[in-house]
C-alpha cells in the first residue's frame, strides 16, 4: 500500500495528515514562528498515529502562511 502525506503550516494551526485510499492518521497543533520544529512535531505524532515510518511515505507535499502584498 502506499501512504502519501500533507502538512499544512497556517496562519494559526499546523495540520499534519497521512493517507492511503483513507486518512490513517492527522493531527492539528498551534502554528508558532519555528515552522520547520512545527511541522516535524505534526508529522512525527501523525507518523506515530498511523504505526509508520517516515521510509513508508511515498510522497510528501506541504504549504505554509505567506502574506499578500
Amino acid at each position: 500500500m502506499e501512504y502519501y502525506a500533507g502538512i499544512d503550516i497556517g496562519s494559526t494551526m499546523t495540520k499534519a495528515v497521512i493517507l492511503a485510499e483513507e486518512i490513517v492518521a492527522s493531527v492539528i497543533g498551534p502554528t508558532g514562528p519555528e515552522h520547520r520544529r512545527l511541522a516535524n512535531k505534526v508529522m512525527e505524532e501523525a507518523l506515530r498515529r498511523a504505526g509508520l515510518a517516515l521510509e513508508s511515505i511515498t510522497y510528501i507535499t506541504s504549504t505554509q502562511p505567506a502574506t499578500a502584498e
